[in-house]
């Protein structure tokens, strides 16, 4: 696991999802998805081996349907907390489920070199297809086989890229929104006018009082006073 997450430490971090979404919602669009995967395998694993109605994997192995609804259900309290992480900018919520997704992944793999290496596809192929060219249909499955985990591959490598931007993202940008947070607070609170001259003062405002709106000395000349006095004696030493 260290040794992916260094390569993907040495790459730069993505500022988008899919080519114009954003991070955040590429980060949310992958949680819920994980969300339904892990729903789906525990359900089916409940119906299989508790209510035993036969559904998806019921002829597979026990102890295979069983660990899969444990790491299943394993994942669930990370997917909630990386979900409230993207939307709160925690680093550490979304630095966790990165760890488990890159566990998941790993444990693909160690499937998948054992399915590819340890079985045969075409043992599995239905008894209709192997009266009617046993050797085309399996060779068909065969590279269908192929294509479909290179890119399942593909899509799991780009999940975990995609969630180790975002947390790169908050790592740098912090736990608040940037500028649209700043824009949306915009007034919030505010008495007095600020403007854009010098010392927040409304530039060529000097006679309004208004124009020192941080009790600067933006304004001392005109209408302003300095410290909420009336006199200011600039001498030095000041006289008695």
């Amino acid at each position: 696991m260290s040794g992916i997450l260094k390569g993907c430490c040495s790459c730069r971090p993505s500022a988008q999802f899919c080519c114009g979404c954003s991070l955040a919602f590429g980060a949310k669009l992958i949680l819920i998805g994980n969300l339904l995967i892990n729903v789906f395998y525990i359900s089916t694993a409940i119906a299989n081996i508790i209510l035993r109605v036969p559904t998806i994997g019921f002829g597979s192995d026990l102890t295979n349907q069983t660990f899969n609804a444990g790491f299943c259900l394993f994942g669930l309290p990370f997917i909630v907390a990386a979900f409230y992480g993207v939307i709160a900018r925690q680093e550490s919520h979304v630095r966790l489920y990165l760890y488990y997704l890159v566990l998941s992944f790993i444990l693909d793999m160690v499937y998948i070199v054992y399915y590819m290496f340890l079985t045969d596809s075409c043992s599995m192929m239905p008894s209709s297809l192997k009266k009617h060219g046993a050797a085309f249909a399996c060779g068909m499955t065969r590279t269908f086989t192929i294509l479909f985990i290179f890119f399942v591959t593909i899509i799991q490598c780009y999940c975990i890229f995609t969630i180790w931007s975002m947390a790169e993202d908050i790592r740098c940008g912090g736990s608040g929104s940037g500028f649209p947070e700043l824009l949306a607070s915009k007034g919030r609170g505010q008495t007095t006018a600020v403007g854009d001259g010098i010392f927040g003062t409304y530039a060529g405002a000097a006679s309004d009082h208004k124009a020192n709106a941080y009790g600067s000395i933006g304004g001392m000349g005109g209408g302003s006073t300095l410290f909420g006095g009336s006199r200011h004696d600039v001498n030095y030493p000041p006289k008695q």
